[in-house]
């Protein structure tokens, strides 16, 4: 069997009524539930430090960190120059959907290296703000239109008053509604294909020196980000859930075992449920024709 997570909730809704308006009467059918592994890539050990290269494998940079949009969406691979570019401490914004990744996990975009030299970048040193993004999505669109399918190729940067470097949110702080620590941010967990988070893995309980500590999943719709009242430039990012419930979560097992299943579409449903979120992808179902050679 398959699990496929194939788009939104919220897209799939809408093309589920619209194929419930066009459907005619048809003889009885067995729904038969093919089930995929999603891979899911954790930015920290997965996503950093992977090559930028031209489809003709020559260097471009590095992706020295990861800009996520509010609403979970990997927005931009933040890069490094390479090889004869000489692009020193400076920083390009690659729209995540104007690359492809290549079998040896390379990312890849379609740009000549002077090309590549020429787009959006800033000095490491002074933090990019949104005038910035939105200029360096608007310089990609050419590129993200021939590879996007027409509705993708009509969408852009959604609005947003910040974005995130996955460096920043690493490490951070959870806290509950009245400001008090429940958690904190080990992982976050993204999945390729879709181009956005699935779930951060969060450290909750244990002592300051992380005796007794257990890892959970966290849906990223979870939490709730809202400006600090004692430093408004500093975001909070809270969970509306208590110690107690914290204890019930599903737990994640940060070991090889438990990367390797990361993207089991059972436990990801589990994680959403827990937080009564729907998953941001849905099960594929498709029916059975009735030959008893299909799959089962």
């Amino acid at each position: 069997m398959n699990i496929r997570f194939l788009a939104s909730a919220g897209v799939l809704a809408a093309l589920a009524g619209a194929a419930a308006a066009q459907e005619k009467p048809t003889e009885p059918t067995t729904a038969t539930v093919r089930v995929e592994t999603t891979r899911l890539a954790r930015i920290g050990a997965d996503l950093l430090g992977t090559s930028l290269v031209t489809p003709k494998d020559e260097p471009l940079g590095k992706v020295e960190d990861v800009v996520v949009h509010p609403k979970g969406e990997i927005a931009f691979l933040e890069c490094s120059g390479a090889g004869s570019l000489d692009t020193g401490g400076a920083r390009y914004a690659v729209p995540w959907n104007a690359c492809t990744r290549n079998e040896a996990g390379q990312f890849v975009l379609a740009l000549e290296p002077g090309k590549f030299r020429e787009m959006p970048r800033y000095a490491k040193a002074k933090p990019a703000d949104m005038e910035f993004w939105q200029a360096a999505d608007k310089a990609y669109r050419k590129i993200t239109a021939e590879k996007a399918s027409p509705a993708e190729a009509s969408t852009s940067l959604a609005p947003a008053k910040k974005l995130f470097l996955g460096s920043d949110l690493r490490a951070r702080t959870i806290e509950d509604p009245e400001g008090q620590k429940i958690a904190t941010v080990k992982e976050i967990v993204v999945d390729p294909r879709m181009g956005r988070i699935a779930y951060l893995v969060l450290a909750v309980g244990g002592s300051n020196a992380g005796a007794g500590e257990r890892s959970i999943a966290v849906p990223w719709e979870a939490l709730k980000i809202m400006p600090d009242k004692q430093n408004p430039e500093f975001e909070r990012f809270t969970l509306a859930t208590s110690k107690e419930d914290l204890a019930k979560a599903p737990e994640f097992q940060a070991t090889t075992e438990g990367w390797a299943t990361a993207g089991d579409p059972a436990y990801v449903v589990q994680v959403y449920e827990f937080y009564s979120l729907p998953p941001y992808a849905v099960i594929e179902v498709e029916k059975d024709d009735g030959d008893d050679d299909d799959e089962k």
